[in-house]
């Protein structure tokens, strides 16, 4: 797995470009997009139910969600192909957020080479970050902080 230096421990990506929006539907048949989800923080997580790493973090993504109104975590299941399993699998967990069971397709429209991978788009739509391996709630916010530090404080730029 490649690993990024960067002080948030986050790799800033594509900051001042405009991610191609994703069309997502989560288990609870909710669709999301950044379309949809505009003016606030988005964080896609891409995880598996065979890999711990993502395993381990998922409460803790599930805190942030719960803990902050202006950010909206989406879990996309890779190994979604039972929906029913993966909706049990993250109820246990105890997670909150939506969660969707990723086709082929859906899981093509983020790149990810790695679980869990996470992306997180400003409440602008812009990419703010991309990660490769598992990430803290802290790193979440440092990244946040980052990310509207480098628009002169202001992400809805």
């Amino acid at each position: 797995m490649k690993r990024y230096a960067c002080s948030a421990l986050l790799a800033l990506a594509a900051v001042g470009a405009q991610a191609a929006d994703f069309a997502l539907v989560d288990t609870a048949g909710v669709r999301h997009s950044l379309a949809a989800h505009h003016g606030k923080w988005v964080l896609v997580n891409i995880w598996a139910t065979w890999c711990s790493p993502c395993v381990a973090e998922m409460p803790e993504l599930d805190s942030l969600a719960r803990a902050r109104r202006d950010l909206v975590v989406i879990g996309l299941a890779a190994d979604g192909a039972d929906a029913r399993r993966v909706k049990a699998f993250a109820s246990q967990l105890k997670v909150s957020y939506p969660i969707v069971t990723g086709a082929p397709s859906d899981l093509a429209q983020f790149g990810a080479r790695a679980y869990p991978t996470s992306i997180l788009y400003g409440p602008d739509g812009v990419q703010r970050a991309f990660r490769e391996g598992r990430i803290t709630r802290a790193q979440v916010e440092a990244a946040m902080i980052t990310a509207v530090d480098m628009a002169g404080g202001d992400a809805n730029r």
